[in-house]
């Protein structure tokens, strides 16, 4: 937290990818200050499938697990968003609903202005999530080198061969990316070998 602080300016956003009910989105919004914008990206109605073939850890990871919407018995999308947002409690909070097949668009750069990513915080379980969460983030080139840290929640076991650690590699593998270890699920990425795709900075 000391260095995500210190890095913190308002030119910088914070990205949250499975947000559940906003538990730790209110935690990072109390730890950290002086950021830009946090965003939070999650279907509010549960984990989609996973990748054909990859492991799930437990039974508490098939679709539909994790649903915002049967935590607060709320389905109402709009009230449901409303009352997730409450408990956040920080202006400058935007959350996009959505699996992330469907949410992570080039339509969606050219809504919503996003700027460069402080962290990103990976809470979504899944190989495929992570793939298409952090697809998107880097071929938006919204990870910048020698600055934006990432951390992967649900990153458990040092020899992991699932879930949000074998998307890890994989994306490293990808894009040539080299990243400096804080712990075993913390990392910060220090370059990119091979960028894809267009900065989502610029509308072209």
């Amino acid at each position: 937290v000391r260095e995500v602080q210190a890095a913190a300016r308002e030119d910088l956003d914070i990205y949250q990818f499975g947000v559940y009910t906003g538990g730790t989105m209110r935690s990072i919004a109390r730890r950290v200050s002086g950021f830009g914008r946090l965003w939070g990206f999650d279907s509010f109605t549960g984990l989609p499938a996973e990748t054909k073939g990859k492991m799930l850890e437990g039974k508490h990871w098939r679709p539909g697990g994790f649903s915002a919407a049967d935590a607060l018995r709320n389905y109402n999308r709009a009230s449901l968003l409303e009352q997730i947002l409450s408990h956040i409690d920080r202006n400058n909070t935007q959350l996009i609903p959505g699996y992330f097949n469907e949410s992570l668009t080039p339509e969606l750069t050219r809504r919503f202005s996003f700027r460069p990513a402080l962290v990103v915080d990976v809470d979504v379980d899944l190989h495929s999530s992570t793939m298409q969460c952090m697809t998107w983030m880097l071929e938006n080139r919204l990870l910048v080198p020698g600055l934006t840290y990432v951390r992967y929640d649900d990153w458990r076991k040092p020899r992991q061969w699932w879930g949000e650690a074998t998307a890890h590699q994989q994306l490293s593998d990808r894009y040539q990316l080299l990243w400096r270890r804080i712990s075993m699920k913390e990392y910060q990425l220090m370059s990119v070998g091979k960028w894809r795709g267009k900065s989502a900075r610029s509308k072209e």
